[in-house]
């Protein structure tokens, strides 16, 4: 049997309602979204609203020019979305490396784009 034009649905749940959002667009985090304590307010919030599918795109390293979707690897996580603080927290690594990271006085708001390279100077420090 062909389901390929049958709608995508949760067993018992019905139709979903759902947001393409790219985790670099969440506020509050130095550099670009992370997977800490931002995404983890953003789900609350997607909770509280009933909304049940967060969708994203590529998450994975970049290659050199910056895109994901060309990226050297196709299962993991690009590092600069791991979240600083929660690592320090955790015990990965120090809060005194945390706070001289390159960006560690970024402001959390008002942020109009995200620096990449930032980001990954970042990443490169706390790795």
């Amino acid at each position: 049997m062909d389901r390929s034009s049958e709608p995508l649905t949760t067993p018992g749940r019905g139709r979903s309602t759902g947001v393409l959002l790219h985790p670099t667009a969440l506020p509050g985090s130095p550099v670009c979204g992370s997977f800490g304590e931002p995404s983890r307010s953003w789900l609350h919030l997607l909770a509280e609203n009933n909304i049940g599918v967060w969708q994203m795109l590529p998450l994975a390293p970049p290659d050199p020019t910056g895109s994901p979707y060309s990226s050297p690897s196709c299962n993991a996580l690009n590092p600069a979305f791991l979240d600083g603080q929660d690592l320090a927290d955790e015990g990965f690594i120090s809060h005194d490396a945390l706070a001289a990271a390159p960006g560690a006085d970024a402001p959390l708001a008002g942020q109009q784009r995200v620096d990449l390279d930032l980001a990954q100077q970042r990443y490169q420090a706390l790795a």
